[in-house]
């Protein structure tokens, strides 16, 4: 990988030493992923006995070159031999690790279809090309509805010396850049949110992450985060793609941890939806931004978070603690004054 965690992989097709039996496609070199999509098809010539190992590698070019990521080997005269391989119609996809000499792990997965034909099958089976399946557009709705059992005490001094912390969430979908909700003001360990996040995304894709985070702001400085949670979506976006309707995650807890906090460190309760943009922009179907119009399915009431009231208690506590402290202090003066008549 390069510094910023990414490659620029392409493929080399290998059976043989001979130059007719290597096919280098650094010509459609992915940029900028780990996860390519290569969607190429390649012919090579073979003789059994002869060259019957197939390698399929994967490299990183660069400024300098090219590295090596990984490869898979196949023995075509293997393949041959085996009478069930012979008999499968049509050929299996097959989902092969990549392995490299510098490492123990594999590097990764290749995904690929192998086809073995006499040279008069090749010509009347010419290959057709490989084309990426159309994109489908969806929208992608996340409803948090409130948080509970949070723990905030040690989070920050602001948080300690309040005995509150100003809360809200943010949800990021994939790549797809970040949204926050509104906040809720003084809350100790719940919190009410009522808050509805929308996205658009284009299936398939592989960024199928949900991260859900928990913050608390102040008038200056940094946030903090309190916990969150990830949610894996490749079952809910797999399911949209098969059967081309809306797909939803009943509402549920969850449950949210911290990455330097052992433990559990809050519940948010949440509901997700996706439905195909031909669905989500049907009027009776349409959903808005945060509790914003058509405030819809689910519909979401102002929360009642009643932040006034514990701020004002917590308030009155610390007016109840500069009253003892000045009492204290009056008191002890009025012990070391020295009085005298003139």
């Amino acid at each position: 990988r390069d510094a910023d965690g990414l490659a620029d992989p392409f493929l080399i097709i290998r059976n043989g030493a001979r130059k007719q039996n290597v096919l280098d496609d650094v010509a459609h070199v992915q940029y900028n992923t780990i996860n390519p999509n290569f969607y190429r098809c390649f012919e090579l010539p073979t003789m059994i006995p002869g060259n019957p190992v197939l390698k399929v590698e994967v490299w990183d070019k660069d400024n300098q070159g090219a590295t090596l990521i990984g490869q898979t080997e196949i023995d075509l005269e293997n393949r041959l031999l085996s009478q069930e391989w012979l008999e499968m119609i049509p050929k299996p996809v097959e989902r092969r690790y990549l392995w490299s000499p510098a490492s123990l792990a594999p590097q990764g997965k290749l995904e690929l279809w192998l086809e073995m034909l006499t040279p008069p099958q090749a010509l009347v089976n010419r290959p057709k090309p490989i084309r990426p399946p159309a994109a489908l557009d969806c929208e992608l709705r996340v409803v948090v509805w409130s948080i509970r059992e949070l723990l905030i005490g040690g989070k920050s001094r602001e948080i300690d010396f309040d005995g509150a912390a100003n809360v809200f969430v943010t949800v990021k979908a994939g790549s797809l850049p970040h949204q926050e909700s509104d906040v809720h003001m003084q809350a100790v360990d719940n919190a009410l949110i009522h808050w509805r996040f929308l996205f658009d995304v284009a299936l398939p894709t592989r960024s199928t992450k949900l991260l859900v985070q928990i913050w608390d702001t102040r008038a200056t400085g940094p946030n903090d985060a309190l916990a969150e949670c990830t949610l894996q979506l490749g079952m809910l976006y797999s399911n949209m793609q098969q059967q081309l309707s809306m797909q939803e995650l009943p509402r549920q807890w969850y449950s949210c941890t911290h990455p330097i906090y052992l433990g559990l460190q809050a519940k948010i309760d949440m509901e997700i939806a996706m439905l195909p943009r031909s669905q989500a922009e049907q009027w009776e179907m349409m959903a808005g931004i945060g509790r914003g119009a058509p405030n819809q399915l689910p519909f979401l009431p102002p929360p009642k978070r009643g932040g006034i009231i514990v701020k004002q208690k917590a308030q009155g506590r610390e007016a109840i603690k500069r009253i003892l402290q000045m009492t204290r202090k009056a008191h002890a003066n009025a012990r070391t004054t020295p009085t005298g008549i003139s």
